[in-house]
């Protein structure tokens, strides 16, 4: 029998959301709903289909660098020698099965010879425990954890010691080379990987990155078609970011340099997901989407040559959205790209300058304003409160833009969260230049929905941002209301109602 190697999608855990910012987004997403049923301008838009289309409420999302490790080492590996390769998605498990998964788990792990696990920092302690449930099942699997958190706290990482090998940045070649060393054990020429020898942790050199063409294709074999409706699946053009916000992290793992898949296999990756899984919605996951005007063009014509005017979701920086026209955003639109989604972060141009975002709120209203002429159907803000240099002054500056939004019709929708240090970003690595304290290194309160914060302001306290987040969200609230016509008697019924559904 083959041996096997198993990729592991880590579960994440419920949140420490206060019980007043839950109840007020549960409600503002129903009537999200209810108002995106009434949207004319969106094709083949059916009610059945609003949750998985464009929102992803009750869906689990999947990690895709694992099902492109997975497509990389199929064509890789030597054909004689080729291991069987298999999934495993813990979240979908525990939220079918409860704690029968951990037995389903137990027996996967039969003839397996290495386990790949990949988390981000909110998750990663869900990452420990699975890794420390594998060695008790069989000490002689080889545990290989990827992904964000660990690229950028691998040495700290591997004092877990269930945990053997940690990769670095991207993982497809890292991890081919790991499975070429398999079977001697050294690791010493596996680039992009921290590791223990002689009880001492060693840190490889860092791997190089793959170019455009080599990026491999998600391998969707691993997704089994009975349950890929309850799935996220989100597919990527490119790798690389040419800017350089402080809060994010995309740049220090993928590069400033942006490489592009050839369009010819990304659009082949559209037409299979869309035979596979017949969604409702594709998100192109890319940080900043339309970088390349001459890339998003071709796809366009090619899209529209083949038909395939399916419904896409994509992220967009203001300042990208200035450089595009009203007629190339309607050619856009045209050809399906019925979401888009701006990041915004904050309404005050001195926390945009602190966050070394490049643009002002006056630009992030422009391409608002242009994404309205352009006629998006659904354009949705990312707000971020509790950034280091916040004060009470810049929290009000962002509930009054947010309040111009929604007045403006620029908004259809506002994801609201807090702030968070993340590491390999600027401000977790150097707090004292952004003047902010980190209080906790417990990963486990690094989640957005959760509260109060692993750090504290230096201007303003958790029950201000705490203030600032309910209000926000509840301008919203009633603004969608408004627009359902719901009076307030009737409004305070279904707060009552959602608070008696817990």
């Amino acid at each position: 029998m083959k041996k096997k190697v198993l990729l592991i999608d880590v579960y994440y855990s419920s949140t420490r959301t206060p019980e007043s910012i839950s109840v007020i987004s549960k409600l503002t997403h129903k009537l999200w709903l209810r108002k995106l049923a009434k949207k004319k301008n969106i094709e083949n838009l059916n009610k059945k289909n609003l949750l998985r289309m464009f929102s992803f409420g009750g869906h689990i999302p999947v990690t895709m660098g694992l099902l492109n490790i997975s497509s990389y080492l199929k064509n890789s590996l030597d054909k004689k020698n080729c291991y069987l390769i298999d999934y495993f998605h813990m979240g979908y498990y525990l939220e079918k099965y409860k704690n029968k998964a951990w037995d389903i788990l137990r027996k996967k792990l039969k003839d397996t010879v290495l386990v790949g696990l990949s988390c981000s920092t909110p998750n990663f302690y869900n990452a420990i425990e699975i890794s420390s449930f594998i060695k008790k099942v069989d000490s002689s699997i080889l545990v290989v954890i990827g992904g964000h958190h660990v690229s950028f706290t691998d040495i700290e990482t591997l004092k877990h010691p269930s945990i053997d090998l940690v990769v670095r940045g991207e993982g497809e070649l890292s991890f081919l080379q790991i499975m070429d060393s398999l079977h001697t054990k050294n690791f010493t020429k596996v680039f992009g990987l921290t590791y223990r020898k002689n009880g001492k942790i060693k840190r490889n050199p860092d791997q190089k990155l793959l170019c455009g063409a080599d990026f491999p294709s998600p391998d969707f074999s691993l997704i089994q078609k009975e349950f890929s409706d309850k799935f996220v699946i989100s597919l990527s053009a490119s790798r690389g970011c040419p800017f350089n916000c402080s809060f994010c992290l995309e740049t220090n793992f993928w590069s400033h340099h942006v490489r592009y898949k050839p369009i010819t296999r990304f659009v082949s990756e559209i037409e299979l997901m869309i035979k596979r899984f017949k969604n409702g919605l594709i998100h192109i996951s890319d940080s900043n989407f339309p970088v390349s005007k001459e890339y998003v063009s071709s796809l366009l014509s090619l899209l529209n040559k083949k038909n395939l005017k399916f419904c896409y979701s994509v992220n967009i920086r203001a300042d990208l959205v200035n450089n595009l026209s009203v007629n190339d955003l309607r050619k856009m639109v045209n050809s399906g790209f019925k979401e888009f989604l701006v990041g915004v972060e904050s309404a005050s141009d001195k926390i945009l300058k602190r966050m070394n975002k490049k643009e002002t709120f006056n630009d992030i209203i422009k391409a608002l304003r242009k994404l309205k002429r352009a006629n998006v159907p659904i354009v949705k803000t990312y707000w971020m409160l509790g950034f280091p240099g916040e004060t009470k002054k810049t929290l009000e500056e962002s509930y009054n833009g947010l309040k111009f939004l929604i007045k403006e019709k620029l908004s259809d929708y506002a994801i609201i969260k807090l702030y968070l240090p993340y590491p390999g970003t600027s401000p977790f690595d150097n707090p004292r230049k952004f003047d902010f304290k980190i209080l906790t290194k417990d990963w486990s309160q690094y989640e957005r929905f959760s509260f109060p914060p692993p750090y504290s302001l230096k201007d303003v306290s958790n029950y201000e941002l705490l203030s600032y987040l309910i209000m926000m969200n509840a301008l919203q609230l009633h603004a969608f209301a408004k627009d359902l016509k719901i009076t307030h008697k009737e409004l305070n019924n279904l707060l009552v109602q959602e608070i008696k559904n817990g």
